[in-house]
């Protein structure tokens, strides 16, 4: 009798597998936000309805009713027909009642399962959960919401299930029998950043945030129909009597100072309610991104899909040595009205740290960069960009004078000195900071003469090159060379040298299409 040999069937599924492998329903109480977030769209309807009944026309009332009614009828169907599940390595989503709708994400193409909780989310412990692979810009599936414990159970699921399938994929190459063998190692868990306050604060003075919020504000008021003369009435009301006995030349100035502490002020805030308690996790080859005062942002980053990195620092910041960095993630292209995990994972990865700190992250992001600019040997623009500016100078200064002659008469030239000595300085400080740089990974690009800016991406990650010339360009003997990674958008940099010398500019496009041809992207 000979001896049978030991099959390989798979390991029975966990309990955690066997729950998920059962189709689910949201949390309960998702029906409670879906209806706070229909009243919020739903205010002015509502105050309409009620002043018409106080007024006696209750067919606009009972119009507002029905329609409300409908939108009820509208949560609960969505509630009691919305699945999710786990089954045969995807994410399996249904929803509707007339219209039935099915979607299927296989797990091992997930790469972002992030959380986005406000106040009402964190006092009934739940949260809304988007899941994200690389294939889009928008989500694949957005379940509203979810308790903590069943996202907490999704999300490892997921990665239970991803690197299952992984595995079983790579052994189909090499021994089936190990298929099922290999089981997930739980990933090491490291800290990477946590941002104190007073980082934030800092990077509040520095920024520009609150001049677009005090934008956002003064337009608001502006839409009040409210007159301004009434408005300044008030304010100067609450001024001491002495400050209008004040000088225009000292007036003026404090007024300008107090504009300036408000709008700097604002970015302080701004700065704290978004990221408060900001942590960079890393846990096995995953970022975890969390921060939040009110509105509490959890989202994870893969690693190794990063393909883009920019460094930004306006002059203030570069005054605190202060920097912040931005990626770009493969399928994360910029889109209009970002969520708040797509902002933090991509448009503000680190808000804000101090240089010193900067070599210790960019190593965790992608292993080995340094980016070192001062020992970086740049190629700069054609060395007759100078002169191509100056001429630009020239023009503008004639063209301004030009029109400040014919508005102001005589005083009005000395506009075109101002604005012919304005492009120069522009120029100058412009030209001496563009740079470009190829190193033995991918290449760098920095350019910005008032807000600077330093990118970093890999030959493969490139999906694009290529060479402009304009009528002007050929004039100069230049050409634009461009880089594409297919994902510009949230790091607002791309890579886009100008004014480079042409022969240089085909040369560097031979090297970095050859070295991108023999660089097959790979995101695993």
């Amino acid at each position: 009798m000979s001896d049978m040999p030991p099959t390989s069937d798979p390991p029975p599924p966990s309990d955690a597998i066997h729950q998920l492998s059962i189709a689910k329903r949201l949390a309960p109480v998702s029906v409670l936000f879906q209806l706070m977030a229909m009243g919020r769209q739903s205010v002015l309807p509502l105050v309409v309805a009620s002043w018409s009944a106080v007024n006696g026309n209750w067919l606009i009332a009972l119009g507002v009713i029905a329609a409300s009614t409908l939108g009820l009828a509208f949560v609960l169907v969505r509630y009691f027909t919305l699945r999710y599940q786990i089954a045969d390595g995807e994410l399996i989503v249904t929803e509707g009642l007339l219209f039935r709708k099915v979607r299927n994400v296989p797990v091992d193409r997930i790469q972002n399962v992030d959380l986005v909780q406000n106040l009402w989310h964190r006092m009934f412990q739940v949260a809304e959960v988007r899941v994200e692979t690389a294939s889009g810009s928008e989500p694949e599936a957005t379940l509203r919401v979810l308790s903590l414990v069943e996202v907490d159970r999704l999300r490892s699921e997921i990665k239970t299930q991803s690197n299952r399938s992984r595995a079983t994929t790579a052994s189909a190459t090499d021994d089936p029998s190990d298929a099922y063998d290999t089981e997930p190692e739980s990933p090491s868990h490291q800290l990477v950043l946590a941002i104190p306050t007073p980082w934030l604060i800092k990077a509040g003075l520095a920024s520009n945030r609150g001049l677009i919020l005090f934008g956002i504000l003064t337009g608001y008021i502006a839409q009040q129909n409210t007159r301004w003369d009434q408005q300044f009435d008030r304010v100067a009301q609450n001024i001491p009597g002495q400050a209008w006995t004040l000088n225009p030349w000292i007036l003026i100035p404090i007024a300008i100072i107090a504009a300036l502490l408000v709008i700097r002020l604002l970015g302080v805030g701004w700065y704290i309610l978004r990221f408060s308690g900001y942590r960079l996790d890393r846990v096995g080859e995953d970022f975890q991104v969390s921060c939040g005062l009110l509105t509490k942002v959890s989202a994870t980053v893969p690693r190794r899909r990063i393909q883009f990195i920019s460094i930004h620092r306006t002059p203030l910041m570069r005054w605190m040595k202060l920097s912040s960095i931005r990626i770009e993630t493969a399928g994360g292209a910029g889109k209009q009205g970002e969520d708040a995990a797509s902002t933090v994972t991509r448009r503000w990865f680190v808000p804000v740290i101090p240089d010193a700190r900067l070599a210790e992250v960019l190593d965790h992001i992608r292993t080995g960069l340094v980016i070192n600019e001062p020992t970086v040997n740049w190629t700069t623009a054609s060395p007759r960009a100078g002169r191509r500016l100056l001429r630009l100078a020239i023009l503008g200064s004639i063209l301004a004078a030009t029109i400040g002659f014919l508005s102001l008469g005589n005083g009005g030239i000395l506009l075109g000195v101002i604005v012919g000595v304005a492009i120069v300085a522009w120029s100058r400080i412009y030209l001496r900071f563009l740079g470009y740089h190829r190193f033995n990974d991918g290449v760098m690009f920095r350019s910005g003469a008032w807000n600077r800016k330093t990118s970093v991406t890999f030959f493969d990650r490139i999906q694009t090159l290529d060479i402009k010339t304009s009528p002007f360009d050929r004039r100069w003997s230049m050409g634009r060379l461009s880089i594409d990674t297919a994902a510009a958008g949230p790091a607002d940099h791309p890579i886009v040298f100008p004014m480079m010398d042409i022969g240089q500019a085909k040369s560097e496009f031979a090297i970095l299409s050859k070295h991108s041809a023999n660089s097959p992207m790979s995101w695993d």
